[in-house]
């Protein structure tokens, strides 16, 4: 899922692949982080060890439906992608 639309010249991009295995991938600003999730009603609790983006370990993601989250702390919306990279 983006957070926002990409711009190659101004990083900007934010992106989370969920993984079959409980893992996910996320790319916040300049790096990729892996952490575990739950589900926990609509929320997504996504769990990171030693990330210096996520400093208090844990991001909260919010299911609106099937294509859009939303991050909690900050309200940003997150949309499905289309393709299975930003440039499609």
């Amino acid at each position: 899922m983006d957070a926002q639309p990409s711009d190659f010249f101004i990083n900007s991009h934010s992106e989370i692949n969920f993984l079959e295995t409980g893992y996910a991938d996320i790319f916040l600003t300049d790096s990729i982080w892996r952490g575990s999730y739950t589900m926990i009603n609509k929320n997504i609790i996504l769990s990171l060890q030693n990330s210096p983006e996520v400093p208090e370990g844990t991001l909260v993601l919010q299911f609106i439906n099937a294509s859009k989250l939303k991050k909690a702390d900050d309200k940003t919306i997150w949309n499905k992608m289309k393709g299975t990279a930003i440039w499609d």
